[in-house]
């Protein structure tokens, strides 16, 4: 399988007939084009005026609207914070051969590619602009790994903070802690534990959806907006100072990917490029995310073990 891979492209209303459109790549066929969100860099809900919003989703129709005339393919459409689920169906509305993968899975056989049969593509998306981690842990005095780091510490303290924040997450998925033995062990405590608990209700739920995802179909490639909590590629490009050294991305996700087993998993946000492993309980498995703009070709192999990404 070889797909098209594009995601934080962030076009603007400059962006008439974006050159990402057509990848400078040998191989030009693929079997399916995937976009990972922020395509747009605004809509017309978020945007300072409707009417500028609106200009920046003229060009996101465009888009679509060429790479469903240009490669005749399936498009599969994960929205992102900046072009969320309701601009994502306005941009690709009436376009037959493309999907808003959102909270969904569809199988290869689905979208007409028999060739690929045992195959399912999901996605998981963003309804809103603001998409932070499950647990923000650094709104808590005893888990903000920032207070007390210099610029020579800060990596260490950030991973340090980061294993301890996902352990405990993952006891409290397997039901082996509450809400009560997370703030514990976390050193949170007064007001601060009931934000704590509402976060905990809130990683269950996004996990419970995502490990449906992965688990949708033999072959489960999983592709969302926000990548997987401590990768390679987990610190978003809009973090100052220290802060840009502190994890950003989704613990449901990273846990998911770890108990499901799916074939490989794909993010943004970021925007930044990296290709990492994820271990779960059937071996590792890829997590690639193509930076920004984020252009790429990704070849799909039976063995999860092999895969290649090729960038433009």
């Amino acid at each position: 399988m070889r797909l098209l891979l594009l995601n934080d492209l962030h076009l603007g209303p400059g962006d008439d007939r974006p050159a990402y459109a057509r990848p400078a790549i040998e191989e030009a066929k693929f079997d399916a084009v995937v976009t990972v969100g922020d395509v747009i860099d605004e809509n017309r809900d978020h945007a300072k005026s409707a009417a500028a919003g609106e200009r920046y989703e003229r060009v996101g129709r465009a888009f679509y609207e060429f790479l469903h005339d240009e490669y005749d393919l399936p498009i599969l459409v994960v929205p992102g914070n900046h072009d969320p689920l309701d601009c994502a169906e306005r941009l690709t509305e009436g376009l037959d051969r493309a999907v808003v993968l959102h909270e969904r899975a569809v199988d290869a056989a689905e979208l007409g590619l028999s060739d690929l049969d045992g195959f399912a593509f999901a996605g998981w998306g963003c309804e809103q602009f603001d998409q932070a981690p499950e647990i923000r842990y650094t709104e808590f005095s005893a888990t903000n790994p920032v207070e007390d780091a210099t610029t020579a510490t800060i990596d260490h303290l950030a991973a340090e903070r980061a294993n301890e924040v996902e352990s405990v997450a993952g006891r409290y998925l397997d039901g082996d802690a509450d809400g009560d033995d997370v703030a514990d062990a976390l050193g949170v405590a007064g007001r601060a534990k009931a934000r704590l608990v509402d976060q905990l209700e809130t990683l269950e739920d996004r996990y419970e959806t995502l490990y449906s995802l992965a688990t949708a179909d033999e072959r489960v490639l999983l592709f969302a907006h926000v990548p997987p909590f401590d990768v390679a590629f987990d610190h978003h490009h809009s973090g100052s100072g220290l802060y840009g050294r502190v994890r950003s991305g989704s613990l449901a996700l990273k846990h998911a990917i770890r108990r499901a087993s799916p074939h490989a998993a794909f993010g943004g946000h970021t925007h930044q490029y990296g290709i990492d492993t994820v271990a779960t309980d059937s071996g590792d498995r890829y997590v690639v995310n193509a930076g920004a703009p984020g252009v790429a070709v990704v070849e799909v192999e039976t063995d999860p073990g092999v895969l290649n990404v090729r960038t433009a």
